[in-house]
């Protein structure tokens, strides 16, 4: 191979030894073009196969307002903690979401994603806080149907039915609760 120096006593026009079987004038500039296609095609390629044929991350929204009342009907963010630790290990990628009061049901003050990182096994980007005012409910029926997700929570939602027809179908949620300080529930599909 020519070294960068070479190259510009080569360019300069001053002769230089070489070593190589060819020169760098030599490389067929089309060439070099359908060889950066081709490595260009062979990456989209590989990543539509991976996107495509679940090779994806398996997506699941937690509904962390209700998930916080498993245990005892006391709020515990020790029990979402486990709930999201347990999907994990389960090859999930579960998304949190809680109404803005979840600060003051656990705490004595508003607990923002990033406050709530540091009690959970998830980074601040998959928990969302409900803004105040707004119920979080909503917000977690249609991330889950964007995403083609389930979500793991008790509720019914039948305040949301109209306008989120797919909360009438059980399969839509995945049911649990703690028994004994552990998470009890079962995923189908």
């Amino acid at each position: 191979m020519i070294e960068k120096s070479k190259l510009f006593e080569k360019a300069r026009g001053i002769p230089v030894e070489s070593t190589a079987s060819f020169t760098i004038s030599e490389i067929d500039p089309f060439f070099v073009l359908v060889i950066c296609v081709a490595v260009a095609v062979l990456i989209i390629s590989v990543a539509v196969v991976v996107w495509r044929f679940g090779l994806r991350r398996k997506w699941i929204v937690v509904d962390g307002s209700n998930v916080l009342f498993w245990d005892n009907q006391s709020p515990f963010l020790e029990t979402v903690r486990a709930v999201l630790s347990r999907l994990s290990e389960a090859g999930y990628s579960p998304i949190v979401f809680f109404d803005a009061n979840v600060g003051y049901l656990v705490g004595t003050c508003y607990f923002s994603p990033s406050e709530l990182e540091k009690h959970l096994p998830v980074s601040k980007a998959r928990i969302i806080v409900a803004e105040k005012g707004i119920p979080a409910d909503p917000l977690v029926i249609s991330k889950a149907k964007r995403l083609k997700a389930r979500v793991v929570t008790n509720d019914r939602f039948r305040d949301w039915a109209g306008d989120y027809p797919e909360v009438q179908n059980e399969t839509f949620f995945v049911r649990g609760r703690m028994n004994l300080g552990q998470v009890d529930f079962e995923i189908k599909g």
